[in-house]
């Protein structure tokens, strides 16, 4: 929103301004109990998945747009996130026992893809210009966006229910990156 001047902030407390409002959280949490009850859900991630976050963040607290205490709160909010990443990771389910396949990349990618198949409908969406998703019901397009996520897991480490030691590496790393924030 501020990089495309849809607001306006001028000081530390643009942030302390800000609220999100009531039914947009609702939606979000809605979303999250809904993509929970997918039987099977995999994720890979970037190794700078919490880098280039905490690049952003940096960048706004340089100039001015986050007090010290909003970036305390941002830290530890993201510590809890990781916590539990790391819970889903290990068990390698949701809380409801759904399945989670999580992977981490061995290479870099920069947006975000993602799919969803079932009997009825076959969905991708990529991320585009930052908060932008293109989503699209074209099977041509999903078949490429499923192919290009599948051979991800080639170049990836599993850490769901297995790979122990990098899960624990990789979650103590963003964990540190978040501390030095």
């Amino acid at each position: 929103m501020y990089q495309l001047d849809l607001i306006n902030c001028t000081d530390k407390d643009c942030f302390d301004n800000m609220k999100v409002p009531d039914n947009l959280v609702e939606i979000q949490e809605e979303l999250s109990g809904n993509i929970q009850k997918i039987k099977k859900t995999c994720f890979i991630w970037d190794k700078m998945m919490v880098t280039f976050f905490i690049n952003d963040i940096n960048y706004f607290k340089s100039i001015n747009l986050f007090s010290d205490e909003n970036l305390e709160s941002i830290r530890g909010e993201l510590m809890l996130l990781l916590d539990e990443l790391e819970d889903i990771s290990a068990r390698g389910t949701y809380r409801n026992g759904n399945s989670v396949e999580v992977y981490i990349s061995n290479i870099n990618f920069e947006t975000s893809y993602s799919y969803y198949s079932s009997d009825s409908m076959n969905l991708c969406m990529m991320r585009t210009f930052g908060i932008n998703t293109i989503t699209t019901q074209d099977i041509e397009t999903f078949n490429y966006v499923k192919n290009w996520i599948n051979s991800l897991k080639k170049f990836s480490t599993m850490i769901s229910q297995s790979g122990e030691m990098q899960r624990i590496q990789f979650f103590r790393s963003q964990r540190e990156l978040v501390k030095r924030l």
